[in-house]
């Protein structure tokens, strides 16, 4: 054994502890960034609020007075299209969060490939259901939750309907 490249337990040990530290570190680093990832987007118009958390769930929706003036299917996409907004946010922020680790560039790529694209717009500026790309979360088995009613809301209440899925 050449007397050089002997080594040392202690400073073996010493090495191991750094990097065992430093995994620490971007672990902790890579679950303060997903959990700073919850995004709350409006459509242009302030008629729909939604809040997404980092896997793209949906856990809130807001509807203004302005939901109202928008036919039911116009709404609809408008929903969607909120939501595929805050979603591809999420996504991104997650994704950021884990290039701020170091993660390499084969892992970025892979996680890349599973951001949503944006939509493409259609000629009046709305988005279709159909184009709004599935959630990230789509990736991860979600845990089935038990669907909550809206109470029922009488027209001298606010002009805010708010539903919440936490």
């Amino acid at each position: 054994m050449d007397s050089e490249r002997a080594l040392d337990p202690q400073q073996w040990l010493g090495d191991l502890q750094k990097r065992v530290d430093a995994a620490k570190l971007r672990a902790e680093q890579l679950k303060e960034g997903v959990a700073a990832s919850t995004v709350t987007a409006a459509s242009p118009d302030g008629a729909v609020t939604v809040t997404v958390g980092p896997n793209g769930g949906l856990t809130n929706i807001s509807l203004s007075q302005r939901a109202a003036e928008h036919p039911p299917t116009k709404l609809g996409s408008l929903i969607m299209q909120t939501v595929g907004t805050a979603q591809r946010q999420a996504a991104t922020r997650v994704a950021e969060a884990l290039a701020a680790t170091g993660a390499s560039q084969d892992t970025m790529a892979f996680v890349g490939s599973f951001l949503p694209p944006p939509p493409d717009p259609e000629p009046s500026g709305a988005v279709a259901a159909a184009q709004v790309p599935p959630p990230v979360s789509s990736l991860v088995p979600a845990k089935a939750t038990a669907a909550r009613r809206a109470p029922a809301r009488h027209e001298d209440e606010n002009d805010e309907i708010e539903l919440n899925f936490e």
